[in-house]
């Protein structure tokens, strides 16, 4: 099967062709990641360069549109204006191919992202299971955050929020480090010592460069445990392009139930956070969130 998938990740557009399905590890034909950091408007680098690049990747393979049989998207959080021209396009070829849409959130990504990286030998026998927290920058002032339970599931490795997971979440700084540490907190569990941190988390708490950084500076010295939070973006260690990352999850749940995906307008865009406005007063820029 061939599978069209792209996602905005930060300054990033990732974008993605795929052949396989769950049964091995999918074949990728073509891939690009184009970082707009540097760009006056970022938002417009997505809006400009989707299309081109959905057309190069395409060429590239040697592969046309009418041979794709599914497109998975990401559905943020993350910019609105990105999100949005992502959902629209990911809508609009999902209606005129009549294809199934299958959507998958930034953080979903991440920890599928890390949980490979790192933990992949752990996870090789069929059924076990790793949690993972997954904390990304979202503002000067907040964070977004998830808990996911991974688990292997033939060649590919599928998430869920299990009892004792966390939804995605949008939360202040001040909130984000008390999660933390009620991770470090000591439970009752027979006399043992060991904290919800030790016993479930160790080592797999992961933050984005961003959100640690900020998270560091609002921290007060009684969170030890921040100094052990690992760094998604680690240059020594790289991910892959989130486009290919996500693309597995959608071809693993897509091969579970197909006919859940066939509705394309069922694919909702993960905001979290509130809009947000730019106000200038007494010559000093601000932005200004709702809630």
């Amino acid at each position: 099967m061939l599978f069209l998938s792209f996602a905005g990740v930060g300054h990033d557009l990732a974008v993605a062709l795929i052949e396989g399905d769950a049964q091995s590890e999918p074949l990728v034909l073509s891939e690009e990641r184009l970082d707009f950091s540097g760009m006056t408007s970022e938002r417009q680098g997505t809006v400009s360069s989707l299309i081109p690049t959905i057309d190069r990747l395409f060429k590239d393979a040697g592969r046309s549109k009418a041979q794709l049989q599914a497109i998975i998207v990401g559905t943020g959080p993350g910019g609105f204006t990105a999100v949005r021209v992502l959902l629209v396009t990911a809508r609009t070829l999902a209606q005129v191919m009549g294809l199934p849409l299958i959507g998958i959130n930034a953080l979903e990504g991440s920890a599928l992202q890390m949980a490979e990286r790192d933990y992949g030998d752990m996870l090789m026998p069929e059924g076990s299971k790793l949690r993972l927290c997954i904390i990304k920058e979202a503002s000067k002032t907040h964070c977004y955050a998830a808990v996911y339970s991974i688990k292997r599931v033939g060649a590919l490795f599928d998430l869920n929020i299990e009892l004792g997971d966390l939804a995605p979440s949008y939360w202040t700084l001040a909130e984000t480090l008390t999660f933390l540490k009620e991770l470090e907190e000591p439970k009752d569990d027979g006399g043992s010592d060991k904290t919800y941190l030790d016993k479930f988390y160790s080592d797999k708490v992961y933050a984005d460069a961003g959100a640690l950084a900020k998270l560091k500076q609002f921290a007060d010295q009684s969170l030890h445990r921040l100094s052990s939070v690992r760094v998604i973006e680690d240059p020594l260690h790289p991910v892959k392009n989130m486009a290919v990352s996500q693309a597995k999850l959608g071809i693993l749940r897509l091969s579970l139930s197909k006919e859940s995906f066939l509705d394309f307008m069922k694919v909702e865009p993960l905001y979290l956070r509130g809009a947000s406005v730019t106000l200038k007063k007494d010559g000093v820029v601000q932005r200004v969130e709702s809630h």
